[in-house]
């Protein structure tokens, strides 16, 4: 019975809320491999691998010579309630890491929320990679 009024109150609280997953151009999207001495720094170039899903291929390199590469999967989500918190932003950047005959899967999912409604500017985000002696930093910029 608890199990019941709990998932009907969960239900009625989602129902309040708009939430908004939204398509992420190519342009909004910004990739930099940063070690953690700082003594790398490589800005990188992205494409969408599949119009259709929210994936790309993430390219770094210097003096066009490839050094990294990853697969990323970033997804935002905006959510908006009439109780605080107001507005809540998701955001999922999942970043796939060949090493070798094999992979490492970097899945970090990031939640913020305001106490009054709010518009994003601008986000940036960081997942390690290189067993942790790097970044591969995301700077996310909705177009309006």
């Amino acid at each position: 019975m608890l199990l019941k009024i709990w998932t009907s109150v969960m239900l009625l609280g989602l129902v309040a809320n708009t939430a908004q997953a939204r398509r992420v151009s190519d342009s909004e999207l910004r990739f930099a491999y940063i070690s953690n001495d700082g003594s790398v720094w490589l800005d990188c170039t992205h494409w969408r691998k599949n119009q259709k899903l929210p994936d790309w291929e993430v390219i770094c390199g210097k003096n066009n010579r490839v050094t990294k590469t990853f697969q990323v999967h970033f997804v935002t989500k905006q959510i908006q309630r009439q109780q605080m918190p107001q507005t809540s932003y998701e955001f999922l950047y999942w970043v796939t890491e060949p090493q070798g005959n094999k992979s490492v899967e970097h899945t970090p999912t990031i939640w913020m929320h305001t106490r009054k409604f709010s518009e994003l500017d601008n986000a940036t985000l960081s997942t390690g990679v290189d067993n942790g002696s790097a970044i591969l930093n995301l700077e996310f910029k909705p177009e309006i």
